[in-house]
């Protein structure tokens, strides 16, 4: 996941994605707030993030069944340390357009010990949709975990938007 710093001057290739998400969340009253969000750059302004989701994952999110997102890592990346409550979150499809936007309600980060990964598994596998054990078995490597509550998460109209890391 990766965070979208929007200086003033920021390229015109990547406002007009923003301004068209903005445009569909203004047709909803209860995302009117994110909508003003995702165009006000001032330092009071949530962060915007980008989540790249394979399926099933995306489509829990989106349908409320996945109400916890996970970031597991190697190194110190972000969204480690950089997420925060209110931050708003841009669910893209592998390979595809944005076709979600999610509101973060809280984010845990973990230095993974054996006692972090039993508390994870134990408090967090059911929110996470990660019941098999393949789910944990491809992060066993992982040294940090970030951990986000999903507060609200809308289906969007797929939006094309340009990935680079």
């Amino acid at each position: 996941m990766s965070t979208l710093n929007y200086p003033k001057s920021t390229a015109a290739t990547q406002m007009p994605s923003l301004s068209a998400v903005a445009k569909i969340l203004r047709s909803d009253p209860s995302w009117a707030d994110a909508a003003r969000a995702l165009t006000d750059r001032s330092s009071r302004a949530p962060s915007v993030h980008l989540a790249v989701f394979i399926e099933p994952f995306l489509g829990h999110v989106l349908s409320g069944k996945k109400t916890v997102e996970s970031r597991f890592s190697t190194v110190r990346f972000p969204p480690y340390g950089r997420v925060a409550r209110g931050d708003l979150v841009l669910l893209k499809e592998s390979g595809g357009p944005v076709v979600g936007i999610a509101e973060i309600g809280a984010a845990w980060f973990y230095r993974l010990t054996p006692d972090s990964w039993k508390t994870i598994r134990r408090e967090f596998a059911t929110a996470l949709c990660a019941e098999d054990p393949e789910f944990w078995a491809s992060r066993a490597h992982a040294e940090y975990a970030t951990l986000m509550y999903v507060s609200r998460a809308k289906r969007l109209s797929p939006i094309d938007w340009p990935k680079r890391d």
